[in-house]
């Protein structure tokens, strides 16, 4: 699968002023997603691009992007990798395309209900982090902060109260791996950190050759912002195939920190919403909001009702 020949051709064909950065913000989103594909117990990383075929296409790629997303975004990511085919067309390396013959009508059956987030137990997340190598920090991070992986991606040691054991979301690196402000205004906040995740952080920062105010407290081999397919290709889907679990997304270790939370501090929405960084506690309530119903409360809400008088 080349991925990484294509970013590179994206690159070229930016400077020469072909395509656009928003493009390739659309392109890379997508690859994103067909990193998570699974084609008989590998990622699609993994896969040689001669080896695709239509109907690999058609009966495991797309039913695995359709599955809780919304038929826009199939729609876009099934562009990326038609394209992506398109360029190995063009230098050679496949005779013909093989998403022509695929159709993404046929894979999205109705809308999907992709804003609602996913709940994912804590044996599955320490198993990957216990798979993960020298991702462990990266993984654990995320999933006891919830920062956006951009936000992540983004932090410098500066960033990191050690002291009062907080981290600071004062920016976030882009798509392009440039680094700017956050996603909105409530996205600016301070999140506190677990001691075991304090004592990691100043383990790994006597450890890294990066480790002034100023570099990044994740970066890349260069010491760079760290991009988001690493993290994914080299990251976190080789720890969730170590540890014989589903894969997942980089989101979805924010969609744990927020369950966490949400076990924890019940309905303090407030608070919650503030750690998230979301606009509103509307937003906060339609993504999670579903998970504070339960067996428990329905019988609490059952009884109270019960003995008012109408």
């Amino acid at each position: 699968f080349v991925v990484g020949e294509y970013e590179k051709h994206l690159e070229n064909q930016i400077k020469l002023g072909i395509k656009t950065t928003g493009y390739k913000r659309n392109a890379d989103c997508g690859i994103r997603a067909l990193l998570l594909v699974q084609i008989d117990d590998r990622f699609l990383g993994d896969w040689l691009i001669t080896d695709l075929t239509a109907g690999i296409i058609q009966n495991q790629v797309l039913p695995q992007l359709a599955q809780g997303r919304k038929s826009a975004s199939v729609t876009r990511y099934f562009a990326t990798l038609k394209s992506i085919c398109n360029h190995a067309v063009l230098n050679e390396w496949l005779k013909r395309n093989p998403c022509s013959e695929a159709q993404v009508s046929q894979a999205v059956k109705k809308e999907a209900e992709y804003d609602i987030g996913e709940k994912i137990s804590s044996d599955r997340i320490s198993a990957i982090i216990a798979a993960a190598g020298k991702w462990k920090l990266h993984i654990a991070f995320a999933a006891s902060t919830g920062l956006r992986s951009g936000e992540q991606r983004g932090l410098k040691w500066k960033h990191v109260d050690f002291d009062k054991g907080f981290v600071n979301v004062v920016q976030a690196a882009k798509f392009d791996n440039s680094v700017g402000t956050p996603k909105t205004k409530a996205a600016f906040r301070s999140v506190p950190l677990q001691d075991h995740i304090l004592t990691a952080l100043r383990e790994h920062r006597v450890s890294s050759q990066w480790s002034t105010d100023d570099d990044f407290v994740f970066p890349n081999t260069t010491g760079g912002c760290l991009g988001m397919p690493r993290m994914l290709q080299d990251g976190l889907l080789p720890a969730c195939k170590k540890a014989g679990v589903d894969p997942i997304r980089w989101h979805h270790l924010r969609h744990y920190y927020a369950s966490k939370l949400l076990d924890a501090l019940q309905d303090d929405r407030w608070t919650i919403q503030r750690l998230l960084g979301h606009s509103s506690i509307n937003t906060t309530t339609k993504i999670y909001g579903h998970w504070l119903r339960s067996d428990e409360k329905d019988r609490v809400l059952k009884e109270r009702v019960s003995g008012i008088q109408f």
